[in-house]
């Protein structure tokens, strides 16, 4: 699968624009703040449904306007897919499949699996564990519909059971019996969420422990786990010792939305003890890995987004992640840099059709077709 053509209307910082891609490397070269990574922002969100640096739609629009739409044309093997999206302030989202509008966005996820690199990824390390929950989630997300239909309902469902104690609370009026109504409700969703995270977590950690024994160069060994109440009690048992807890914090305490996943290199927590290469490194690994995982699921390639993919990596990672790319067998490939030059290479080192462009200013210009 790959992208044909992309066709751009009021998004960030472009009034309008029209490019034809590679199937194989595309590489988007020009100055910081030029607008290569909002190239590869609307490519994730016709994917995605959503912006890929959690930002909200408001803030997508190009400055002054209310309203942007997205166009493209993907190809998988014979059949040629178009979706659009229009999105306008205060109205519906609306997205198209060969011109058949969505009634539900989510199914529209996993369609055109999609990975993307950014600088800031770090975070998923660094942060807290709402930032790796949603890496994991967008990444189990794209690989099975149910997963995210469990969530979709677990989330609705948490949210109307902690308004439900905030209004209890300020009335007075505590009702366990209410709020084991909504416990029964969670509990199927809650389970098939967690056995799913469990299972693709295992799928993804010696495919993420792989990646980075290359990229380290077998110097050290990293790997995650994934940490959850449910692995040691049942959803009811759980949610009810936290039901005092619930009351007096005005929230539900326990639960999926505790989850979180423990990144570790030689034994040691990666978000205290690891080196700006080393972070780069288990982001990369971790991408990579989520890669090969909905290749897996999928049988064909997604789409890789690689922005300004070598910062912050000293020369000997910066080396070897680039034989890694070059050896690995990936589909179609967006990249961006400021280094005209060495994104020339990065695009040579791949052995594939590659077409270099240049943003300026909102416009993107084709300058050199492999």
């Amino acid at each position: 699968m790959y992208l044909k053509t992309l066709a751009i209307t009021q998004f960030k910082n472009y009034p309008s624009a029209r490019v034809e891609w590679s199937p194989g490397v595309n590489c988007l070269t020009g100055q910081n703040g030029m607008g290569k990574t909002n190239i590869l922002e609307a490519v994730y969100y016709l994917c995605m449904c959503r912006s890929c640096r959690s930002l909200t739609d408001r803030q997508l629009p190009l400055h002054g306007t209310a309203f942007f739409r997205l166009d493209g044309h993907f190809k998988h093997e014979d059949d040629t897919r178009r979706v659009v999206a229009k999105v306008e302030a205060g109205k519906r989202k609306v997205f198209e499949w060969n011109g058949l509008v969505y009634n539900r966005l989510a199914d529209h996820i996993g369609r055109l699996p999609v990975v993307v690199i950014l600088p800031e990824d770090t975070s998923i390390v660094t942060e807290g564990g709402e930032v790796r929950r949603n890496f994991f989630d967008t990444t189990f997300s794209q690989i099975d519909q149910q997963y995210l239909g469990s969530l979709i309902t677990y989330n609705r469902l948490l949210q109307q059971r902690t308004s439900l104690i905030k209004k209890m609370v300020e009335n007075r009026s505590w009702n366990d019996a209410l709020l084991d109504t909504y416990d029964l409700q969670m509990e199927e969703p809650a389970q098939t969420v967690h056995l799913k995270r469990r299972e693709y977590s295992d799928d993804l950690a010696p495919l993420f422990e792989s990646f980075y024994e290359l990229l380290s160069d077998a110097r050290d060994k990293a790997s995650f786990t994934h940490r959850s109440a449910l692995n040691d009690t049942g959803w009811l048992e759980l949610m009810l010792a936290g039901r005092e807890k619930d009351r007096i914090l005005q929230r539900t305490v326990n639960g999926l939305h505790r989850d979180d996943w423990s990144f570790r290199i030689g034994g040691e927590n990666v978000k205290r003890f690891a080196s700006q290469g080393q972070l780069k490194s288990v982001i990369v690994a971790l991408k990579l890995a989520q890669y090969e995982l909905l290749r897996q699921h999928h049988g064909f390639a997604p789409l890789l987004l690689l922005d300004d993919l070598f910062d912050k990596l000293d020369a000997g990672r910066a080396s070897r992640l680039l034989a890694l790319l070059a050896r690995q067998s990936f589909g179609q490939v967006f990249i961006t840099d400021t280094d005209r030059q060495r994104i020339e290479e990065i695009a040579r080192n791949f052995h594939k059709d590659f077409r270099m462009f240049e943003v300026h200013e909102g416009s993107v210009t084709q300058i050199q077709d492999s």
